[in-house]
């Protein structure tokens, strides 16, 4: 629900806040908008092309390991869950699950209200070039956290969760830590920060900086 919240607010901000921004900072020559932020080649570049191969090598360093097999799901004992956590064994639900995917894609998307912002369109495309790094660099970490951990999800654990769901794929030992919650996080801070760059003397960048955690 927060990151339902963020996207709202980022987009009721819009007209009152970024809409006084219009006539953009020049630069001493008074031809060019002065940029916040500069690309360079070979950083960013090497930025994307490093994190998009160590994600494609930790994948298949994931799909290296063998599928669970009926012997070793029916081993797992949802006593050994701790048990402030064990609730979630049981508590399937394809609503929730909906409600997770929405609140993940919502996260990715609040940068996009940022283009509203006449400055912030000046630097479209170092802006757009960040927001990839970041996507990237927090999927790479993301997977490599799954793959060497190799936690359970809480269903492995639930006897009533049909066997053909445990074993038919790795993803069954990919709970920690949460691609969901790990990528809406990381764009929503993201967004928070360009914000913040951007109108560092704006009462809402408090606001703005509490609804992203």
């Amino acid at each position: 629900m927060m990151r339902v919240f963020f996207t709202l607010l980022l987009l009721g901000l819009a007209p009152d806040l970024w809409g006084q921004n219009a006539p953009l900072a020049l630069d001493a020559h008074g031809q060019e908008p002065i940029k916040m932020y500069k690309t360079s080649w070979s950083t960013d570049v090497s930025v994307i092309a490093g994190a998009s191969a160590f994600t494609a090598a930790i994948v298949l360093w994931d799909a290296s390991f063998p599928l669970p097999t009926e012997t070793e799901v029916s081993r797992l004992d949802p006593m050994d869950v701790n048990r402030f956590e064990r609730g979630a064994i049981y508590n399937q639900s394809s609503t929730i699950n909906t409600i997770s995917d929405v609140g993940q894609y919502l996260g990715g998307m609040s940068s996009w209200f940022l283009y509203l912002d006449p400055a912030v369109r000046a630097d479209g495309w170092e802006v757009a070039v960040m927001y990839l790094e970041v996507a990237l660099l927090n999927q790479a970490i993301t997977e490599t956290a799954k793959t060497i951990f190799r936690r359970p999800r809480p269903y492995m654990y639930n006897p009533d969760y049909p066997l053909e769901g445990k074993i038919g794929s790795s993803t069954g030992y990919h709970s920690f830590w949460s691609g969901h919650t790990s990528f809406s996080t990381c764009m929503s801070f993201y967004t928070a920060k360009v914000f913040n760059d951007y109108h560092p003397d704006s009462p809402w960048r408090y606001v703005v900086w509490g609804a992203a955690a």
